[in-house]
């Protein structure tokens, strides 16, 4: 389907492709030689979280192993921690977080940090997972695109109400409807 799109693209006289934080980098390669530039959210990040850098009882989590090459970047960047955490989805909109790896000694607040949220799924299972199994109390999410369909919404306020989490840092790749920007735990950011 992406090597459809990037035809489709260059057969209507696209000449540049810009995009942001892209799912898979590989979708680079559909373009041949038309310039590509895939913007990286990890500066919009590490502003946003600047305040918890070389904080002792912090720590960045990678949701799944696709994210974490940009949250170690980012714990880096911070001189944080990082934790990751091993998952599987046994049907659509269900994540199943069965590890995380990490050193939470003396950690009480989390940032979480992935490309996408859709149903809210992965976030909803590893910020459970740190507040029950890990002793984290407090948890900052940030992710660069934000479909928040089906029970993002829910669920998003469930972990607000009962597990912890402080704030929502998204962008504005994606419309958010009015419900979700009502909620006074979310930031967009442009």
């Amino acid at each position: 389907t992406a090597r459809l799109m990037a035809d489709l693209a260059i057969a209507a006289g696209m000449d540049r492709l810009i995009s942001w934080h892209p799912h898979a980098g590989q979708v680079r390669g559909f373009y041949g030689s038309m310039p590509v530039n895939m913007l990286e959210a990890l500066g919009l990040f590490v502003h946003e979280f600047r305040r918890f850098e070389r904080r002792e009882d912090v720590i960045a989590v990678a949701p799944d192993l696709g994210a974490s090459r940009f949250v170690t970047y980012f714990g880096r960047v911070l001189s944080l921690p990082v934790a990751i955490a091993s998952k599987y989805r046994p049907r659509p909109e269900v994540s199943i977080v069965t590890e995380v790896i990490g050193d939470f000694r003396g950690k009480r607040i989390a940032i979480v940090l992935d490309d996408m949220v859709s149903g809210g799924g992965t976030i909803y299972g590893i910020i459970r997972e740190l507040v029950e199994r890990k002793g984290i109390e407090q948890v900052y999410v940030g992710a660069s695109h934000g479909l928040c369909v089906g029970q993002a919404l829910d669920r998003l306020r469930d972990l607000h109400d009962h597990y912890g989490l402080q704030e929502f840092v998204i962008t504005d790749s994606i419309p958010q409807t009015k419900e979700f920007e009502a909620l006074p735990y979310t930031r967009i950011r442009s």
